[in-house]
């Protein structure tokens, strides 16, 4: 065998690469807010399942703790995904009215639905179709307009 000049099996071997590959790839994304200095839930993420245990266990209305009671920005992850709760409404105004053609893709291509209703919602759209749709619907959202409403 190659392998033999190895003082251990190479099982033991592969399963030290698979540990180091787990941390990698599953607990190390984990830190991400941490490094950017973002708070997070007072509940730990978990590899590949993120903070979505959290609504399986209390539900999606959670009156233990409000997102603002965390600070202005609060981050939480979606899977492996990284996603931000902005809770002051000064930063929002910055994004959706003065940065909003930076912000298009809203989530992953791949947890995009297909079917054919829910491909033209808002939060569905992606690249241009969504700056389109937005550049169209915006005055009806206007100042005025919501003052009559």
């Amino acid at each position: 065998m190659v392998l033999e000049f190895l003082p251990i099996p190479p099982t033991w071997l592969l399963l030290a690469v698979l540990a180091v590959l787990f941390y990698l790839y599953a607990v190390r994304p984990l830190g991400y807010f941490k490094r950017r200095g973002i708070a997070q839930p007072p509940m730990p993420a978990l590899p590949i399942i993120g903070t979505f245990y959290s609504v399986l266990f209390s539900g999606f209305y959670n009156t233990k703790y409000t997102a603002s009671d965390m600070g202005k920005v609060l981050g939480f992850f979606n899977g492996m995904d990284p996603a931000i709760m902005i809770t002051d409404s000064e930063i929002l105004k910055d994004i959706f009215v003065k940065q909003f053609h930076s912000f298009t893709n809203r989530q992953p291509a791949f947890q995009i639905l297909n079917v054919k209703p829910m491909t033209r919602m808002v939060f569905q759209l992606l690249n241009e179709d969504w700056k389109n749709v937005r550049t169209t619907i915006s005055p009806a959202f206007s100042g005025s307009k919501l003052k009559q409403m």
